[in-house]
């Protein structure tokens, strides 16, 4: 999880900061305090806050949990991972093959940096609001046209194991990757779609919308299995 402070920042220096001469200013009648968010220990971005008061006798910031959100969305979507798909039977198999009229089954490993929420918290004196992306569905684009969207962590073959009733994230090629246009292989990329809300410390909270990471290219060699009649 990323973590972000939010503190008052100090006496303006020239090339440092905002373009603004002092630690506070008047914008519109409104005395605002120049503030400095801190993600993991740097100094990350300079801005102005609202406050009650005067210059000479300031009065705390006037924060809300909607002031803070977009600080830590920022450091989730910094966090989420570029999936890395695994595809059965493929990277099981010398050859490296998915195989036409037979199921090739997609998924990413459920583990921290790949299928996991990713979270990230930023906070001032007596507020803090956190973001977290939970991830719901897997997009595979086939390469051939085709694609399919698999909602939840689809489930790994697990090796040797049977193909025929499992209930994976799975995709039948009709054609062999020699109609590809590269007449070799078909290009194929894995999407992670993700879901973002946020949650205050004070009890409110919101929905962010979808994200979505998507994989390098996976240049996917599609074979025909060509039956070999023998008499006896």
């Amino acid at each position: 999880m990323r973590s972000c402070t939010h503190t008052p920042g100090p006496d303006y220096t020239p090339g440092v900061g905002p373009e603004d001469v002092g630690h506070f200013r008047v914008e519109d009648g409104v005395v605002q305090m120049q503030w400095v968010r801190h993600c993991d220990g740097r100094q990350d971005v300079w801005y102005w806050q609202p406050i009650n008061g005067t210059p000479e006798a300031p009065g705390p910031p006037i924060v809300t949990p909607q002031d803070l959100v977009p600080g830590a969305f920022d450091s989730v979507e910094q966090q989420l991972p570029t999936p890395v798909p695994v595809i059965a039977p493929a990277d099981r198999n010398a050859n490296g093959f998915a195989y036409v009229q037979n199921r090739t089954f997609f998924w990413v490993e459920q583990v921290p940096g790949q299928w996991a929420p990713v979270s990230a918290t930023a906070a001032v004196p007596g507020l803090s609001v956190t973001v977290t992306a939970v991830p719901e569905l897997l997009r595979v684009d086939t390469g051939d046209g085709g694609g399919v969207d698999c909602p939840g962590a689809p489930p790994a073959l697990a090796p040797g194991s049977s193909p025929a009733g499992f209930d994976g994230c799975g995709y039948v090629y009709r054609d062999s990757s020699a109609t590809a246009p590269n007449g070799e292989t078909y290009p194929v990329t894995a999407t992670i779609v993700w879901h973002a809300t946020w949650r205050a410390s004070n009890g409110a909270s919101g929905d962010l919308g979808r994200l979505s990471t998507t994989s390098t290219t996976r240049d996917l060699p599609v074979a025909e299995i060509q039956a070999v009649v023998t008499q006896g």
